[in-house]
Formats: C-alpha cells, sequence, structure tokens
C-alpha cells in the first residue's frame, strides 16, 4: 500500500514540475526551430490523408511473406495434393513475385490464371489464391494487431474487401468498398 502511495506521490509531483515548466516564461521565448516544432500537425503525412494508400501492397507483401513461411507448409500441402507441383517450385515463385508487389495490377497478377499461363504456373496461383484466403480469415487479425501496420482499424475493416476481391480476381480492380475512416 505504501508502495502505492508513493508512485502516486511522485507522478502527482512530476505533473505539478511539467505544468511549472510549461507556464514559466523561459519556455515562452523558444528558438524559431522549437517554435516550427510545436506547429507541426502530428498528422500532416500522407499517410494520414490517405490511410488506405498502401493497404494493398502491404496485404500483399504480408501474403505473400506467409505463403513462403512454415506456417502454410500444411495448407501448401493439403492443395498441392490436387496438382502436381514442388514446394520449393512454389515457394520461388512467390518469392521472386513478392518484392514486385506494388499496387492493384502486381498483386492482382499474382491470382489471375491467364489462358497463356503453363500448368506450373496455373497451380501456383490457384495455390495461392487459397493461401490468400487463408491468411485473410486465420491469421490477418494477428498480423494487423501486432505488426508494424499504424492504421490498424483502417486494415481491419478492409479485410472483407480483400476477401471479397481474392475470391474475384478478375474484377479486382478497386479496394474502394465501406468508408473506412470516420
Amino acid at each position: 500500500m505504501r508502495f502505492l502511495k508513493n508512485k502516486i506521490r511522485l507522478a502527482e509531483e512530476a505533473f505539478q514540475r511539467k505544468q511549472e515548466l510549461l507556464s514559466s516564461p523561459s519556455t515562452q521565448a523558444s528558438s524559431p526551430s522549437e517554435k516550427k516544432r510545436r506547429q507541426r500537425k502530428p498528422n500532416s503525412n500522407s499517410q494520414a490523408l490517405n490511410p488506405t494508400k498502401n493497404v494493398i501492397i502491404n496485404f500483399g507483401k504480408a501474403i505473400a511473406t506467409f505463403a513462403t513461411s512454415g506456417l502454410a507448409v500444411p495448407y501448401v500441402q493439403s492443395f498441392m495434393g490436387t496438382a502436381q507441383v514442388d514446394f520449393k517450385g512454389f515457394v520461388d515463385f512467390i518469392s521472386q513475385r513478392k518484392s514486385s508487389i506494388g499496387g492493384i495490377e502486381s498483386f492482382r497478377s499474382l491470382l489471375v490464371i491467364q489462358n497463356d499461363d503453363s500448368a506450373e504456373l496455373r497451380a501456383f496461383k490457384q495455390i495461392f489464391k487459397m493461401l490468400s484466403e487463408v491468411f485473410l480469415k486465420y491469421f490477418s487479425v494477428n498480423w494487423i494487431i501486432h505488426g508494424k501496420v499504424t492504421q490498424k482499424t483502417v486494415y481491419l475493416k478492409y479485410r472483407h474487401s480483400m476477401m471479397r476481391r481474392i475470391q474475384n480476381p478478375e474484377h479486382f480492380t478497386n479496394i474502394k468498398g465501406k468508408k473506412a475512416c470516420n
């Protein structure tokens, strides 16, 4: 009990010292650079103006990372039962394409199966599509909450929208959905 009282007392003293420093005349005559730093708005960067700017890029790279990780191995093995492809080839395919994910078009190209694609490439794209659904259903919330994403609520709101676009990649032209920012 005495420990808590001391903690409370120290916190109150620190708060009073801070209030005294803020109200003292010496802080009124700050340097010009100090005044500029105080005048900056905390959310003046482009990410705050457009929080959905990198949603597709970040989801795409996270899905590609998941697809090449050890967590995806059981899922890949169950999907590979239908297609005769090797796991190492799939990992190489995704690793090469991961760095090129830079927007809707590059991510969509990993999902849409073209008529001129080889049988192996078709199988890789089908497996990647299935792994994308698995990631969004079971792993994305953990990635959003515990990852480096700053706009967590925006990413949580766009999960469903991403899932619909991954299930129908032919119609994947934008990420507009429900209003994400209130």
